[in-house]
C-alpha cells in the first residue's frame, strides 16, 4: 500500500491535510506521490575529501570531511569515533583529535529514512623520525650504527634491518654487527604509547667486501710473442689491462715470474725467489712498463685494491702464461723429393725442421704459396710423421720441363725462417700408355662386405705391349657410396705396380655402408684416360606373396608374388631366381623332403626387372610377367595317404637373387 499526502487541488505543494491515509485506485489528479517515502532508503553517501592516512603530527590534529549523495534533497548526520550521529553539513571539521586510530561516519536522510553509513578510518601518528647518524656507503665495515630522533618528545622507537619485523630499539640508537657484503636497508619508526607507529624513515647502504675485477689485455694466456708483437702489445711497452670496482680502484700491482729460473721481477732483474708485486701506473686502465725480457716462458700475476681496502687474495690473482720467442726457425730440410731428372709427374715432398710447432708454407714455380703443414695430401701415411715437425705435399700431372719447389717455416710467435728451394726437371714420357679394365667390372657387393673379384687394370704401350713396373693409382670416391682398400693400402686410394704382364691388381676392396653405384678409377702416368670400374653397393630386396585358396591333392596355384628393390639402380631377377621353402608345422607332412613329395614348386620362368628405389611391393604381373611365367605351387596327388596334411597351415619362405648396376 503506497502512502500519499493530500493537498488542495490548486494549492502549493506542502500544504498538508492533518491526516495521512491510504488510497488505492484513486485518480492521480489532486494528489502527488511523496518520492522520498516511496523510494525506500537513500543511497549511502560518498566521502569526497578526507585527511591523509596516516596523518603525522606531534600534537592534536584536526580533520575535515566533504561528502555528497546521489539523491537530491537529502540531509546528513555525522559521527566521530562511535559518538551519536548528529546533523551535519559538508564539509564537516573536527579539531583536538588525539594520536591514535579514528573513524568518521556519515549517513544520508530523506525524511525519516536513513541510508547505510559510509565510514573512513585513519590514524594520527607521531612525525616520521629523522636518521641523524648512519654508516658511509659504500663501506667495507661489516657493522653499522644508527642514531635517530623525532620532533615529538616522549616517543619510543622500533627498528628493522633488511625488511625484518620492526622491534623496539633504544632511543640512543641501534648497532648491527656481522653483516654480510651487499646492499642493506635500515628503517626506524616512532610510536607514542599503543597508538599506531609513524611512517618509517629509511637508509640504504652497501657493504663492499669484494676486491676489484682485474683483466689482462696484454699479454694473453698461452700466446707466443716475437719482438714486433711484444712491442705492439701495450703503450708504453710492457703489461697492461683494466680493473673495475663499484667503490673505485686505488691501486694495481703486477708480479712477473721467469719460468726457466723460477725468479720474480724485482723492478730491475729476475732475481727474487719470493713473489714480488710492483705497482702499476693507472687504476681502471693500468700499465706496468717492462722491456721485452729474454726468450722463454713467463707468468704474470695481477692484483688490485679498491677504495675500501679490499685486495685480491692469493690464489685469485688474474694470471697469464706467455712465451717470448724472437728466434726465427731454421731453413726446412726436404727429407723426400723427386730425383733430378725424373719422369715422375706426381712428385712428393716431405719436409722437417728443427723448430717444434712450426707451420710450413710451400710454393711450386710461380704458383701461390699455400700452407702445407702435416698430411696435406691426405694420403693417411702415418710413416710420414717423423723427425719432429713435418710437412708434406704431393703434386699431380705436372708438365714435363723445369720446376722449382720452395718452403719456409713459421713458428708460433710469427717468426719466419729462411726459404729452402729445390729445382728439378721432369722428362717427357717416351711412349704414351693406355690403361684399361682387365677384370672386376661391373660387380656389386652388399654394404660392408668385400667385393668377390679383385680390381685388375692392364697397362700397355704401343697398343699391345705390356708395361711392367708402372705405378697405377686406384681411386674410389671419398664420399657417398664407395669402399676402402685393404692392406698394404688403406682408405680410398691405393698405388699398385704392374707385373710383367702389365697387370695391376688392387688389394681386396670392401664396400662401405652407403648403397649406390659409383666408379673406381685406375690411372697411370702417360695415359690420357683412366680405366673405370663400375661398382655397386647393393641392398637386400624382398619377395612376398601367398596362395589364394586352400590346397588339395592335385591342385596347382600360380603365385603372383610381390617384390621390392630399395637399391638406387634397377635390378633384374633371372628366370629361376626365386626359391621357396615350406614350413607345414607337421613333420608327418613334409613339403619337399618326403618320397614322394607332397608339394612341387616351379620357379619364375622368365626374368623380371624391378625399377630402382621400389620400396612399396609390386606384383610380378604389374612388372610384365605373364601368368604362364609366374611361379607355381602344386600339391601332388601321391599314391601315399596324405591325411596327415589335412587342415595344416603352410608358411611360405621365399629367397631370391638379383643383379643390377
Amino acid at each position: 500500500m503506497t502512502l500519499f499526502r493530500r493537498v488542495r487541488a490548486t494549492g502549493r505543494r506542502g500544504f498538508l491535510v492533518a491526516s495521512v491515509f491510504s488510497l488505492v485506485g484513486v485518480a492521480v489528479g489532486g494528489y502527488f506521490v511523496n518520492e522520498a517515502l516511496a523510494a525506500g532508503n537513500p543511497p549511502a553517501p560518498t566521502i569526497t575529501a578526507h585527511p591523509t592516512n596516516p596523518t603525522a603530527t606531534a600534537a592534536t590534529a584536526s580533520a575535515s570531511f566533504s561528502f555528497t549523495d546521489a539523491q537530491a534533497l537529502v540531509t546528513f548526520k555525522c559521527s566521530i569515533d562511535g559518538s551519536a550521529y548528529a546533523v551535519c553539513v559538508s564539509p564537516k571539521a573536527y579539531s583536538g583529535l588525539a594520536q591514535g586510530t579514528h573513524t568518521f561516519s556519515v549517513e544520508a536522510f530523506s525524511g525519516l529514512t536513513a541510508s547505510s553509513p559510509t565510514t573512513f578510518s585513519w590514524a594520527i601518528v607521531p612525525p616520521t623520525p629523522t636518521i641523524t647518524g648512519h654508516p658511509a656507503s659504500p663501506t667495507g665495515s661489516t657493522s653499522a650504527s644508527f642514531t635517530y630522533t623525532d620532533s615529538q618528545s616522549g616517543v619510543a622507537f622500533k627498528c628493522s634491518l633488511d625488511a625484518a619485523a620492526f622491534a623496539t630499539c633504544a632511543t640512543s640508537g641501534a648497532t648491527y654487527t656481522g653483516l654480510a657484503g651487499g646492499n642493506h636497508t635500515f628503517a626506524v619508526e616512532a610510536q607514542h604509547g599503543s597508538t599506531p607507529p609513524s611512517n618509517a624513515a629509511t637508509f640504504g647502504w652497501t657493504i663492499d667486501r669484494t676486491p676489484p675485477t682485474v683483466a689482462l689485455t696484454f699479454p694473453l694466456d698461452g700466446h707466443f710473442y716475437n719482438a714486433a708483437a711484444y712491442a705492439a702489445g701495450c703503450s708504453p711497452v710492457g703489461i697492461c689491462g683494466t680493473a673495475t670496482d663499484p667503490s673505485g680502484v686505488t691501486s694495481v700491482a703486477v708480479a712477473v715470474q721467469q719460468q726457466s729460473t723460477g725468479k720474480y721481477w724485482t723492478g730491475t732483474a729476475f732475481s727474487s725467489s719470493a713473489q714480488v708485486f710492483n705497482t702499476a701506473g693507472g687504476t681502471t686502465n693500468w700499465r706496468y712498463g717492462l722491456v721485452r725480457p729474454a726468450d722463454g716462458p713467463y707468468t704474470v700475476l695481477v692484483r688490485a685494491t679498491d677504495t675500501l681496502a679490499n685486495t685480491t687474495p692469493s690464489g685469485s690473482y688474474t694470471s697469464a702464461t706467455f712465451t717470448i720467442d724472437t728466434a726465427a726457425p731454421d731453413a726446412p730440410t726436404f727429407t723426400s723429393k723427386p730425383s733430378n731428372p725424373t719422369r715422375d709427374v706426381n712428385p712428393e715432398f716431405e719436409i722437417t725442421d728443427t723448430t717444434t710447432s712450426a707451420t710450413f708454407t710451400c710454393k711450386l714455380d710461380s704458383g701461390a704459396a699455400v700452407n702445407c703443414t702435416g698430411d696435406s695430401d691426405h694420403d693417411g701415411d702415418a710413416n710420414e710423421i717423423h723427425g719432429g715437425v713435418l710437412a708434406e705435399v704431393q703434386y699431380a700431372n705436372l708438365t714435363p720441363g723445369n720446376h722449382c719447389f720452395s718452403a719456409f717455416a713459421t713458428d708460433l710467435a710469427g717468426n719466419v725462417g729462411p726459404t729452402t728451394t729445390y729445382c728439378w726437371t721432369i722428362l717427357a714420357t717416351a711412349t704414351a700408355k693406355t690403361i684399361v679394365v682387365s677384370s672386376g667390372s661391373p660387380q656389386g657387393a652388399t654394404p660392408n662386405t668385400n667385393f668377390s673379384s679383385p680390381l685388375v687394370a692392364k697397362v700397355t704401350s704401343g697398343g699391345t705391349n705390356p708395361v711392367p713396373n708402372a705405378s697405377v693409382t686406384f681411386t674410389a670416391p671419398t664420399t657417398g657410396a664407395s669402399g676402402t682398400f685393404a692392406s698394404p693400402c688403406s682408405g680410398t686410394t691405393c698405388v699398385v705396380s704392374t707385373n710383367a704382364n702389365g697387370l695391376a691388381t688392387a688389394p681386396t676392396f670392401k664396400a662401405n655402408s652407403t648403397p649406390g653405384s659409383y666408379t673406381v678409377t685406375a690411372t697411370v702416368n702417360g695415359a690420357s684416360a683412366p680405366a673405370n670400374f663400375a661398382l655397386f653397393n647393393s641392398m637386400s630386396f624382398t619377395v612376398s606373396g601367398n596362395a589364394v585358396t586352400p590346397f588339395y591333392p592335385g591342385l596347382s596355384q600360380t603365385l603372383n608374388l610381390s617384390v621390392t628393390n630399395p637399391n638406387p639402380a634397377a635390378m633384374t631377377i633371372p628366370a629361376g631366381g626365386i626359391s621357396l621353402t615350406i614350413d607345414t608345422g607337421n613333420t608327418l607332412c613334409s613339403a619337399f623332403g618326403s618320397t614322394p613329395a607332397n608339394f612341387t614348386f616351379t620357379s619364375l620362368s622368365a626374368a623380371v626387372t624391378v625399377p630402382a628405389n621400389t620400396t612399396t611391393p609390386v606384383s610380378l604381373t604389374s612388372l610384365g610377367i605373364t601368368t604362364a611365367h609366374l611361379p607355381v605351387l602344386k600339391m601332388n596327388n601321391t599314391a601315399v595317404n596324405q591325411d596327415q596334411c589335412k587342415h595344416l597351415t603352410l608358411t611360405l619362405h621365399y629367397t631370391g637373387n638379383g643383379s643390377g648396376s
